[in-house]
This record gives structure tokens, C-alpha cells and sequence, in this order.
């Protein structure tokens, strides 16, 4: 018969890796690059939009998943928060944005590419979008 709960822990092995880690400071001394790392991405991101958190609203041109569907279009993948929701009708119109992985570079065409898009759809609409402060300087200084 096999062991009850054998699943829901991590292997011997992991353990023993993640003690050595704790032990020799390996662990923190990532935390802390990774924390750097961050506050340096969040520094490019943050003149584009005055309130960066993880989300940011979605203009009313369109559906969070036709932009999202535009951006893709245009090299840049973003997320619909419907995955996170169970009642389709609660999701709010919104993109998770991931950028801290990504190189500096990378980060300001996607930037970008992101105010592009969201310009292009505005006119489209014929709509205004309330863009976060400091958007259009932001997007005029990415190249």
C-alpha cells in the first residue's frame, strides 16, 4: 500500500537542497537580488503609469481579451484576470502585466507597444481613455 499523503509534501531531496540554501544564506541573498531586481524594473515601469501595481484597468475601447488579443498580435503577452474568476460576469475588464523578468529593453518596447495599442484602440472607438498620468511622456521617451 502506498504512503498517505506522499504528494503533498516536497521530496527528501528538495528538502535537504532548501535547507542547504537557508543555511549557507543562498536564499536570502537571492531575495535580496530579486528584491533590487524589482525596484529597478518598477522604476521603468512606474513613469508610464502613476499607480503600477499588478493590474491597471482597461480602457473602454474594448474588452480586457481584445486587447490583450491586440498586444499578442504585437509580440507582447499580457493576461485577462478571467482565469483567477469563477463567475464570468464578476471579472473586472483588466491585464496582469508581468515585467520584471524581462530585460530593460524589452520592458520599454513593450511599454511601448502597450501605449500604442491602447491609443489605436481609443481612436477606433472614438471613445476617450482615461490613461494612467504620465503615459503619453512615457511612451513618447520609449524607443
Amino acid at each position: 500500500m502506498g504512503r498517505i499523503g506522499h504528494l503533498d509534501r516536497p521530496s527528501h531531496i528538495m528538502q535537504l537542497a532548501a535547507a542547504h540554501l537557508m543555511a549557507n544564506g543562498g536564499a536570502i541573498r537571492l531575495m535580496h537580488r530579486l528584491r533590487q531586481l524589482r525596484a529597478r524594473k518598477r522604476a521603468i515601469v512606474e513613469p508610464a503609469f502613476s499607480t503600477v501595481d499588478t493590474t491597471f484597468a482597461v480602457p473602454t475601447a474594448g474588452p480586457a481579451t481584445d486587447v490583450a488579443s491586440a498586444l499578442l498580435r504585437r509580440g507582447v503577452r499580457t493576461e485577462t484576470l478571467a482565469p483567477y474568476y469563477f463567475a464570468p460576469e464578476l471579472v473586472p475588464q483588466a491585464l496582469l502585466l508581468g515585467y520584471v523578468h524581462l530585460p530593460d529593453s524589452l520592458l520599454r518596447k513593450a511599454l511601448s507597444v502597450l501605449g500604442e495599442v491602447l491609443g489605436r484602440m481609443t481612436c477606433e472607438s472614438g471613445g476617450p481613455v482615461d490613461l494612467p498620468a504620465g503615459h503619453d511622456q512615457a511612451v513618447r521617451g520609449v524607443g
